[in-house]
């Protein structure tokens, strides 16, 4: 497994744009990332998780001016969440033409950089396999998907020991499907 340093971006950018998944630190726990574009990098998301398809993945954006271009609309309702938790560690699932779609900005500084230097957004999901706990340092992800994953950006231990909160606004009310480190 190849591994990049923290100040590797530049490398990081190289094999994200070879439609390949890299795993690294997000600000809650790490993650598999790839270009949301690539239908190749998706599929193989999928396969190194053993996920079922029907599970979405989530976006990460770079800022919340690229909502509007992943959303059919952004309810009212949703704002104030977006004002006081992003970046941060909170989902929110908004109508995306006829389906829904996990949306999250970062905070993870090193993570805000690559995608702000990227051209395309990035889907994500927890590194680790489907079912198991998710990976917290680089360590947990070479003993957990060595063989599985080509690459790996080294930022460090997360911080936090949970995944992002999940709201749904999609139906123009707040649904919280999962508790992370952010109450509501």
């Amino acid at each position: 497994m190849k591994t990049f340093s923290k100040d590797e971006i530049n490398k990081v950018i190289d094999f994200l744009n070879e439609e390949k998944v890299l795993a690294l630190k997000t600000d809650t726990v790490y993650a598999l990332v790839c270009n949301a574009f690539s239908k190749k990098a998706i599929e193989n998301i999928y396969k190194i998780k053993g996920r079922d398809k029907n599970k979405p993945l989530i976006l990460f954006i770079k800022n919340e001016n690229e909502l509007k271009k992943y959303v059919s609309s952004i309810p009212e309702i949703s704002k104030e969440y977006i004002k006081k938790y992003w970046p941060g560690a909170l989902t929110i699932i908004f109508k995306s033409n006829d389906k829904t779609l996990g949306v999250r900005i970062p905070k993870e500084e090193k993570l805000n950089e690559l995608l702000n230097k990227l051209q395309y957004p990035l889907f994500s999901t927890s590194c680790n396999i489907s079912g198991m706990s998710p990976c917290m340092n680089a360590n947990d992800v070479k003993k957990n998907l060595y063989g599985k994953i080509e690459a790996l950006w080294d930022l460090g231990d997360c911080i936090h020991t949970k995944a992002s909160t999940i709201i749904d606004v999609s139906n123009n009310e707040v649904k919280v499907l999962r508790i992370g480190d952010i109450k509501i």
